[in-house]
């Protein structure tokens, strides 16, 4: 019952910290293992199995974000060589549509939180997507 416990009350967390539920938690973690192949980290070359993101035109990007240092409060700069699960989630909670059930008010604050936690709005620490404009 313990080990039940501990891990009922690990999704618990992760729930506050991300925003998803624990069924999508779930489902993100079977994914994350898919991807991993049943390791407890995921390195860049784990994306290449990755179809959807095959033909993306800014692939690289997205796979760096999720290895950035500075998306995984880690440091100012540099990259992982891997990533856990909870790494996984935090990034993938950076992409979370906002609820629709938001009053407008409650909508901005959601905004502002997210351009908060990826560095938009000048605060250190934040999302670290690369993206050049024009050619």
């Amino acid at each position: 019952m313990g080990a039940a416990h501990s891990a009922s009350e690990e999704v618990r967390e992760l729930e506050g910290k991300t925003g998803f539920s624990s069924d999508q938690i779930e489902q993100l973690h079977r994914r994350f293992k898919q991807l991993s192949g049943d390791q407890p980290t995921i390195r860049k070359e784990n994306f290449n199995n990755v179809p959807d993101l095959e033909l993306n035109p800014i692939r690289s990007k997205i796979v760096r974000a999720f290895f950035d240092n500075r998306n995984l409060r880690k440091g100012p700069s540099g990259l992982a060589d891997e990533i856990n699960f909870e790494d996984f989630l935090t990034i993938m909670s950076y992409f979370r549509p906002i609820d629709t059930t938001m009053d407008e008010e409650q909508v901005e604050l959601s905004r502002k939180e997210k351009l908060r936690s990826c560095g938009f709005l000048g605060l250190e620490g934040g999302c670290a997507v690369d993206v050049k404009q024009g050619p």
